[in-house]
């Protein structure tokens, strides 16, 4: 007896001690618990603190617009076009272009590259520290900003205004040209099968010919490029992607329901530079990407017309069309110029260099008409259906919409302003635009993109 209670006392130390451990080690388990719960709350907060930054930025930045002068939208569309002709007929392909003509000093001069290179390698090299000066204080004044918006203070206004300034000239009107520049440091000849003897030398510097990349300085510079052209497509993504206008009665020249077209569009033009900038060695490759880019640029304009002014849609889809032919052409001129001999190869380049710039108008033309016609055959097509409409039938049964970008696209009738006042809309284009917004959200009411376009209607 005595040695069974001695046992149970003791087992009952035992448990005793064991539940003070068992205490001591859930209490100690609930201070790690409560420590790591505390961390994560910290690491949700610097997170949402960062999100809110650079929202802060793109809101700040989205809330000054340049594109409300026509002049600069015209500048625009035109030095963009430009920049791209450029890619396209560049006399390195082999078209007959007389580089003494004033015109094209002109356009080289737009593409910024050719006067840089002509001015040395020292010169360059100072122009792309300079550009990357600009990029980084660009970004300063980006943190800034968010810094402002994070707190609700602004100080000062003029660095928004510097900041929205740098960001349309440099990140969207010279992208092309600027993004060029960067890339003379990195174009190398990476794939050049050249031991030195033949028209470029391996690992050499395409615009300088005695500089070469894989040795110092020069690697120095080429990642400074390197990480130059990273930030910079980052940059302009992102500001694109926050360019679009929620509005839809927005008087801006170049304004956009959907910033997705502009986007693509972007990533487009970066495809198109970085293979005409690194694929010298590899030519008929290098001119069938570009014909693909210009292709699908033209379509995505023809096919989704994103701006709220007609003509702004059928003007680039013109011009892209026009840039179309050209690279079509540019692939013919690649893939069928004779090798020898010379004079037949000469009578060639020149035939189909005539072929190609009397052509550039009439696909222009062409294009806006497909464009114009696409648009107007889309919009009266959905429109006579909801005229027809009974006034007990069901929305979703007076037209079957195929997308929301087709909804936003018919929506625009609303956009039509009193000729005695510009500022007072059409109360019978608002209804039937209404009426459109509702059959849109019958067929997609849970895709963020109809919800967003019908709460800004």
């Amino acid at each position: 007896m005595e040695r069974q209670g001695s046992f149970s006392s003791q087992g009952s130390g035992t448990s005793g001690m064991s539940g003070d451990s068992k205490a001591s080690g859930m209490s100690a388990g609930g201070g790690n618990n409560k420590k790591e719960h505390d961390g994560q709350q910290d690491l949700l907060e610097q997170q949402q603190s960062f999100a809110a930054g650079i929202f802060g930025v793109l809101f700040t930045l989205s809330k000054e617009k340049v594109d409300s002068s026509r002049k600069f939208a015209v500048a625009k569309i035109f030095l963009d076009y430009i920049q791209l002709l450029v890619l396209v007929v560049h006399p390195s392909f082999g078209w007959h272009i007389d580089e003494s003509l004033f015109i094209w000093k002109v356009i080289e001069a737009i593409n910024l590259k050719n006067p840089i290179v002509n001015q040395g390698y020292t010169f360059y090299l100072g122009i792309l520290y300079l550009v990357a000066s600009i990029l980084v204080l660009s970004l300063v004044l980006c943190i800034w900003v968010g810094w402002c918006f994070k707190n609700q203070r602004f100080p000062f206004v003029w660095p928004i205004k510097v900041l929205r300034l740098f960001v349309s000239v440099f990140f969207q009107v010279f992208y092309i040209a600027a993004l060029g520049v960067f890339l003379v440091a990195i174009d190398c000849h990476w794939l050049s099968s050249s031991d030195g003897n033949g028209e470029f030398k391996k690992h050499y510097v395409q615009a300088f010919q005695d500089v070469k990349c894989t040795s110092m300085p020069h690697l120095a510079h080429m990642l400074v490029a390197l990480t130059l052209v990273i930030v910079f497509i980052v940059v302009s993504l992102t500001v694109t992607a926050a360019d679009f206008e929620l509005n839809p009665l927005a008087k801006r020249w170049l304004a956009s329901a959907s910033s997705s077209v502009e986007f693509r569009a972007v990533l487009i033009r970066t495809v198109a530079t970085l293979a005409f900038a690194l694929l010298d060695d590899l030519r008929k490759l290098q001119g069938l990407i570009i014909a693909c880019c210009m292709t699908l640029m033209c379509y995505s304009f023809i096919r989704w017309e994103p701006h709220l002014y007609q003509w702004a849609n059928h003007v680039r889809a013109g011009l892209y069309g026009s840039l179309s032919w050209a690279s079509m052409m540019l692939c013919v001129l690649l893939y069928r110029l004779p090798a020898e001999p010379l004079d037949k190869k000469e009578d060639f380049a020149q035939s189909m260099t005539n072929a190609m710039l009397a052509g550039l108008a009439p696909f222009w033309l062409l294009a806006m008409f497909i464009s114009w016609f696409r648009y107007r055959w889309t919009v009266n097509k959905a429109l006579d259906a909801i005229r027809k409409m009974q006034p007990d039938q069901n929305i979703r049964d007076v037209y079957r919409w195929p997308d929301v970008q087709t909804v936003e696209m018919v929506s625009r009738v609303c956009r039509k302003w009193d000729p005695n006042d510009d500022e007072v809309v059409d109360p019978e284009a608002v209804k039937t635009a209404e009426l459109v917004m509702k059959g849109g959200m019958a067929f997609f009411s849970t895709q963020p993109n109809m919800v967003l376009l019908y709460s800004s209607f």
